[in-house]
């Protein structure tokens, strides 16, 4: 269970991998047939921002349905992460993959909101709502 949403992770078959697991940033995938979660904790900043680039990249190449990437658990993001999400939504777009983002806390959703990113990404309240709206592709970029 998901300690800040009260969300299952993935769903009941999911398989678990935690990618990296530090001081400075967590990176679980929880992965359930098409559907992909990336669980982010911690703060997305210079130090930080490669890994989460290349975890979303690595599971990006597996070309599932649906790719949540769910900050819930992220207190800063830089404007490298992003950059980093904006351009993981282009690659996504590129590979009919559906796209989205779990952001609600001032830390996260304030700074998409300012960049106008939300604009630009799918954002969601929470990664329940994320996983509800299915495995629908998103249209822009085809």
């Amino acid at each position: 269970m998901d300690e800040n949403s009260g969300d299952s992770p993935a769903g009941p078959n999911a398989l678990v991998g935690t990618i990296t697991d530090d001081d400075e940033i967590s990176l679980t995938v929880l992965s359930d047939g098409g559907l992909v979660t990336v669980a982010v904790r911690g703060e997305i900043d210079l130090m930080t921002v490669t890994r989460l680039s290349d975890t979303l990249s690595a599971e990006m190449a597996k070309v599932p349905a649906v790719l949540v990437v769910d900050l819930e658990g992220v207190g800063f993001l830089a404007s490298m992460g992003i950059t980093a999400l904006a351009l993981a939504e282009r690659e996504a777009a590129e590979k009919g993959i559906a796209f989205r983002v779990v952001a609600s806390g001032r830390g996260t959703l304030r700074p998409l909101q300012i960049t106008g990113m939300t604009d630009l990404l799918d954002v969601y309240p929470s990664r329940r709502a994320a996983l509800a709206a299915g495995p629908v592709r998103p249209l822009h970029g085809s």
